[in-house]
């Protein structure tokens, strides 16, 4: 992903990459401050990084199809946040750095490994997990 990319801080509000080669996401993401949408699909991603939290308007997370294991402890920040979808993360294991979230209102976490769900979500009104066996 180009460096440049945090030049467009001041109006990008949705970010997509499918398909493509990103285990890690580079730091100038975190610039992204009017960014409500991401959705990254099929990239390799193995871990989201802390820096997730300096995205104080996101309100839509889709992370379907990658190498991710957990969410960061930070997500508790994005305080906006409404919408996750996790799934086809295989080894993804568990949600609860979400537990607290004030305002998730939607989980979507199929083909994942989760093994406990987080107690504590006032607004969750749509949760989907399954899993395919094989």
């Amino acid at each position: 992903m180009p460096a440049e990319i945090e030049y467009l801080a001041s109006t990008l509000i949705d970010l997509g990459i499918y398909d493509s080669i990103i285990p890690d996401l580079p730091y100038e993401i975190s610039k992204l401050e009017k960014l409500q949408i991401i959705k990254f699909s099929n990239t390799g991603l193995t871990i989201l990084p802390e820096f997730i939290a300096n995205l104080s308007s996101l309100q839509f997370l889709s992370l379907p199809n990658n190498m991710l294991t957990s969410l960061p402890t930070t997500i508790l920040n994005n305080q906006l946040l409404r919408e996750i979808e996790l799934g086809n993360n295989v080894q993804f294991n568990s949600i609860q750095s979400l537990n607290g979230h004030p305002s998730v209102r939607y989980i979507e976490a199929n083909n994942c490994s989760i093994e406990n769900l987080p107690v504590n979500l006032s607004q969750l009104i749509d949760l989907y997990i399954y899993r395919t066996i094989n």
